[in-house]
């Protein structure tokens, strides 16, 4: 699953990294605009279509 002995990583371990890569960015846009990461989530749901507001409640789930 690591290294494939030929200097190739393996799929998983690409996948991992890519992973972290794309948090840390996450992370750091978080940060630079000042924004809450359900904030960010919110704004990449909106950003790919319009939905409506029962579709978006229906992404979370509420505390009881």
């Amino acid at each position: 699953m690591g290294n494939q002995g030929d200097g190739r990583i393996g799929i998983v371990l690409a996948l991992v990294r890519g992973t972290f890569l794309v948090n840390a960015v996450y992370a750091e846009s978080v940060r630079k605009y000042g924004i809450t990461s359900q904030q960010r989530q919110l704004l990449g749901m909106l950003m790919a279509r319009p939905r409506g507001i029962n579709e978006l409640a229906g992404c979370w789930t509420w505390p009881s």
